[in-house]
């Protein structure tokens, strides 16, 4: 099960951050890639963070949540063990878990919100790799691939040995993904 509630910690002023989230994995490496690139939303957990350093944040599960429709009322019962809300100890902005799942943004909004998130200020410009959220395979796994097409394996039976399609596979052995472990 990857979804539930989670805890980021500044280990230097126990400060932290509760939050929900359907995958806790994919969840975690936004909130770092935000923070490294210094444009977080959340002004306090980024303050701490230049502050502090990386090293000094922790990751945690506080609980398992079986329902997505749970997670925010799992989230606010979190929250709720901090009330009256204390801004000494939490980094979260709002006292109210909510999500922003079904909210009309008009188009002004929208534009600037693309503008603020293009190129650098993306919090996922530049990854790559393993270190992609949702990437399924390894650096080790792509050089496998590799290798195994060099010895006549077919693209689809190297597809369904690292679960992922047929296409995918096309696009490493062609330098279109990994890139940088397929040159020749």
């Amino acid at each position: 099960m990857t979804m539930g509630i989670y805890k980021i910690t500044c280990l230097v002023d126990d400060k932290f951050y509760i939050g929900s989230t359907n995958n806790f994995s994919s969840r975690w490496n936004y909130h770092k890639n935000c923070l490294r690139r210094n444009c977080h939303d959340n002004n306090y957990l980024q303050n701490s963070w230049n502050k502090h350093g990386e090293d000094n944040f922790k990751f945690e599960i506080i609980k398992y949540v079986n329902s997505r429709d749970k997670l925010i009322e799992e989230e606010q019962k979190e929250l709720n063990n901090f009330i009256p809300f204390d801004r000494n100890i939490l980094f979260n902005i709002c006292e109210a878990a909510s999500t922003l799942k079904g909210i009309k943004r008009s188009d002004k909004f929208k534009q600037n919100l693309s503008l603020k998130r293009t190129g650098e200020n993306n919090p996922m410009y530049g990854v790559v790799g393993n270190a992609a959220p949702a990437s399924k395979l390894t650096e080790q796994n792509v050089l496998e691939i590799i290798s195994l097409s060099s010895q006549n394996i077919s693209q689809n039976e190297l597809g369904r040995k690292f679960d992922v399609t047929q296409g995918t596979i096309w696009k490493i052995l062609n330098g279109y993904s990994w890139s940088w472990l397929t040159k020749r």
